[in-house]
């Protein structure tokens, strides 16, 4: 197996494919989302360079993370599931629909980033928060940072938890699970250069977005923009930011068996 995974629920049972965000693990999705275990064979992953998978020094394309996840399925005797992805992990559940539709039944995306292209994603990712800018760049200040906290990874995690009140302990000490590698590239390929809209617009498999209604990094309005070209899809606007996958797992969570059962 490529990737480290947790899998739960019957084995015979419709399988769904969990795809984390930039920095997380197979620990973003809380027990609200494994409550679909009663129903469903749930496959939560750890992307490559992310949580505990491995971190090889490489281009962490959108091919290269999709190459790795047909393999830990196949390794798993899936040879079709439903996909929910969380922000960088929705950009890649519509990229793997696209590449092997026949793999792929229904969709969920949560905080999906959508742009046209690599142009308009900048001026928003990076622009909505100094530290995302900082971060994003090749300058030498900014590798120094990450390999500072990849060096102090066991204090600062845990540390760090008493700095992010408002986050699960689990998911902040999963920010500090990367390489400088594994964060930038896949940051600047699948986030920035990924053309997220484009695939949303292509894909016709039948797609649910949960978006947050005050959500900066993925702007709702970007959505709506592209809905007059979307083919089968729904729209769930949640009171919240970026982060609903957190702070509104309760709901998306009912949602997606509803929306899986329809």
């Amino acid at each position: 197996m490529t990737l480290r995974v947790d899998v739960m629920g019957n084995h015979w049972s419709e399988s769904i494919l969990f795809l984390h965000g930039l920095t997380g693990s197979r620990r973003t999705w809380d027990s609200n989302f494994r409550t679909l275990a009663d129903h469903y064979r749930l496959v939560f992953i750890d992307l490559l360079g992310f949580g505990d998978s491995r971190k090889p020094d490489s281009q962490y394309s959108v091919e290269e993370h999709l190459m790795e996840i047909e393999e830990t399925l196949l390794s798993l005797g899936v040879d079709r599931t439903h996909v929910v992805g969380y922000s960088m992990g929705s950009v890649l559940a519509l990229a793997l629909a696209r590449r092997r539709p026949e793999l792929v039944g229904k969709i969920v995306l949560i905080a999906f980033p959508c742009f046209g292209d690599s142009v308009e994603a900048r001026r928003v990712v990076l622009g909505s928060s100094g530290f995302n800018r900082w971060m994003a760049t090749e300058s030498w200040p900014a590798r120094l940072a990450c390999r500072i906290m990849c060096r102090f990874r066991p204090a600062a995690s845990i540390v760090a938890p008493a700095f992010f009140r408002d986050l699960p302990p689990t998911v902040v000490s999963d920010a500090l699970q990367h390489t400088w590698e594994s964060y930038s590239r896949s940051l600047r390929r699948v986030l920035l250069e990924g053309r997220s809209r484009e695939l949303l617009v292509t894909v016709r498999h039948p797609i649910l977005i949960a978006q947050g209604n005050r959500d900066q990094v993925a702007p709702i309005g970007n959505i709506r923009a592209a809905w007059p070209e979307t083919a089968g899809a729904f729209l769930l606007e949640l009171d919240g930011d970026h982060g609903i996958v957190f702070t509104e797992s309760d709901e998306i969570a009912r949602r997606i068996g509803a929306f899986l059962l329809d």
